[in-house]
């Protein structure tokens, strides 16, 4: 947990500027529904090694790769924040393509873990 926390601190300062820049009222942005989750995967894991995001595209638990399903569903480091956002089990498709007020969720979530998308 404190390795995971250390990570977020540098990768906050990296990218403190840009994150200042950006208005939490824009949200984040909608994919379309119709990428392939693969694609998305393979997507996530390259840009951690080319772009050196992360170590690896390992998460800091351990358990599988930092991809968006695994930090908005499953990473046990993450379980308060996404308890508080979301009581009850949403279902990935919701938090990513849902309403306006389930991205704002989202949006929530993303900031109160500290996550620069």
């Amino acid at each position: 947990m404190r390795e995971w926390r250390e990570h977020r601190d540098i990768t906050n300062q990296q990218y403190g500027k840009e994150k200042e820049k950006r208005k939490l009222s824009e949200g984040p942005p909608v994919r379309s529904q119709e990428v392939d989750q693969g694609v998305m995967k393979y997507l996530e894991a390259h840009m951690n090694r080319k772009f050196k995001l992360a170590p690896s595209p390992t998460c800091a638990c351990g358990q599988e790769d930092q991809t968006a399903e695994h930090i908005l569903q499953r990473c046990p480091l993450l379980d308060e924040e996404r308890k508080e956002v979301w009581p009850s089990p949403t279902p990935l498709q919701t938090k990513l393509y849902g309403s306006r007020q389930e991205l704002e969720k989202t949006t929530t979530f993303i900031t109160s873990a500290g996550l620069i998308v």
